[in-house]
């Protein structure tokens, strides 16, 4: 029997039919329905054989953490445009897993995604446009994830306040942090690009400054090989850094050491501070420096 993608879009149905009998069925589209619960009892599809569901631009606000557990073919996962505010846990048991799709949804927990199969090299989720908080867990027999966005998230997205992934993090090769409102690289950043070890890194549209990475590179060993900040430009000696392309990390470091120890810049970056980058950390910080040189000011006029 030839397999096929049964196509149950744009039907207004607020379950899934039973399919249990169609033994050739490897997709299923229900995108663009009522549906507002995935669980168990309401698993109506032939679980050993689907390779892709589509259940896109519903209204979904729960998902059983089993649901998907059985589906041990399953390749394509497509849950964006939907209504779901907190997943506690989540469990997949497929080798050919390369695609979760999160996005546009109001997130703002994903607490576990348990791998109990190593999915696929080419595995790629996207969680973008929610309201995270803290980095998503990922527990089980997930080494490797070729594709990780998390673009787009709360204000509050790995700030000080983020609670820290107390497992491992498995590698990554491309790792999307851009336009979080990020203002600085703090403990939490250091350790999860430590940790991932990830080739290209995207920190643009965040509101954090080349130079405070630079002073604060010596706290993290950086891996990523390519590194993509702001779309600001930087320019010493007519020598332009333009972030709109991507940075590799030895090219980084040689701006730091030339640029950032430049006078000019070192007081830009005190201004940036003070005054492009509100926030209690960095006038803590302003303050400490201003009164070092007070004291040194003070003491030089002792003398």
């Amino acid at each position: 029997l030839e397999r096929f993608i049964f196509d149950l879009s744009k039907y207004k149905l607020d379950r899934i039919p039973n399919l249990t009998k169609i033994s050739n069925l490897y997709g299923l589209n229900m995108s663009f329905n009522s549906l507002t619960y995935l669980n168990i009892s309401s698993n109506l599809i032939n679980e050993q054989n689907i390779e892709v569901l589509d259940f896109s631009f519903n209204q979904i606000k729960f998902i059983e953490r089993y649901f998907f557990a059985r589906m041990i073919r399953l390749k394509k996962l497509f849950l964006n445009y939907n209504l779901l505010v907190h997943i506690e846990k989540l469990i997949f048991k497929s080798n050919n897993l390369s695609l979760l799709d999160f996005k546009r949804n109001k997130l703002e927990s994903f607490n576990e995604i348990v791998f109990r199969a190593e999915p696929s090299s080419k595995l790629e989720i996207y969680l973008d446009f929610n309201l995270l908080k803290n980095w998503p867990v990922f527990k089980g027999l997930v080494k490797f994830i070729n594709s990780l966005s998390i673009s787009n998230q709360n204000n509050e997205f790995l700030t000080r306040k983020s609670l820290l992934p107390k497992q491992l993090l498995p590698n990554i090769n491309y790792l999307n942090l851009s336009n979080n409102s990020l203002y600085s690289f703090n403990m939490i950043i250091y350790e999860i690009i430590k940790e991932t070890k990830p080739y290209l890194l995207d920190l643009s549209l965040n509101r954090y400054e080349l130079y405070s990475y630079c002073f604060m590179k010596n706290m993290i060993i950086i891996n990523s090989t390519l590194i993509m900040f702001s779309e600001r430009k930087f320019y010493s000696n007519k020598q332009q850094i333009n972030s709109s392309t991507w940075i590799s990390s030895d090219s980084l470091e040689e701006f730091c050491n030339r640029n950032v120890l430049n006078q000019n810049n070192f007081w830009q970056y005190l201004f940036e501070i003070l005054f492009v980058l509100p926030s209690t950390e960095h006038f803590v910080f302003f303050l400490f420096f201003l009164i070092i040189l007070v004291i040194l000011w003070i003491v030089q006029l002792n003398f």
